[in-house]
């Protein structure tokens, strides 16, 4: 998601400055890859824009990245790891982080888990028992919005912000064997984005919604038909 931290957190993994996001717009535009070494791993790390981004649909952002990963696929270029940073300063899953995390799990595809870290961030902001209480609810609570990721094979870490911290995670998974992600495989496939399992996740949320603004605007018209008969005016 935009504003997580993603590119504060390469920045402190590769020791270079970015184009950091300070207020209320994303900054990341476009897909960066930044070169580093992490221990005696030579290390590439590929910054993405968020979704739920201030300037471009999510639509845009997964057509920018499908087209990322099919030229790094037909390049033989893989993975070691994939990232995914949630603030744990957020009160709740918002619907649009629900969503998102859907659609990232098609993306990556059930192989793919073992390469998966849940990353939190942003625990200055929070005290310890408010982090570690959501960090165990996105686990095992109620709704556990993590829990299938975690069975299938991912790991929840912290990011504390600091250089050790961001460098810890990249070398935890730098050494994991390479994989190719469920997307990658659809689109070697011959399928197109809205065919992928990713795609379908994403259009199936924007028919919800469409259908949800439809109710609401037929609810709005019959309002105000009604308010018409009666001689109010609106």
């Amino acid at each position: 998601m935009t504003g997580t931290g993603k590119t504060t957190f390469i920045e402190k993994v590769s020791g270079q400055r970015l184009n950091v996001g300070h207020n209320l717009r994303s900054c990341t535009m476009n897909i960066e890859k930044i070169r580093c070494k992490v221990g005696n791993h030579n290390i590439t790390l590929v910054d993405t824009p968020g979704f739920d981004d201030t300037s471009r649909s999510d639509t845009d952002v997964l057509i920018q990245i499908a087209h990322w990963l099919r030229d790094s696929y037909k390049e033989a270029t893989l993975l070691s790891g994939i990232i995914y940073l949630h603030r744990i300063s957020d009160l709740r899953m918002s619907g649009s982080s629900i969503k998102n995390l859907r659609m990232f799990r098609k993306l990556c595809g059930a192989e793919s888990m073992h390469n998966v870290s849940l990353v939190t961030t942003m625990w200055d902001r929070v005290t310890r028992v408010e982090g570690e209480t959501r960090e165990k609810d996105l686990m095992d609570g109620e709704n556990g919005f993590w829990r299938a990721m975690i069975s299938g094979g991912c790991v929840v870490r912290r990011h504390s912000g600091s250089v050790e911290s961001a460098r810890a995670l990249v070398a935890e998974l730098a050494g994991k064997k390479r994989t190719v992600l469920r997307l990658q495989e659809e689109i070697a496939e011959g399928k197109k984005l809205i065919e992928t399992e990713a795609g379908v996740s994403l259009n199936e949320e924007l028919l919800r919604v469409q259908r949800q603004h439809e109710e609401e605007l037929r609810c709005v018209m019959e309002e105000m038909e009604a308010a018409m008969r009666s001689g109010i005016s609106l």
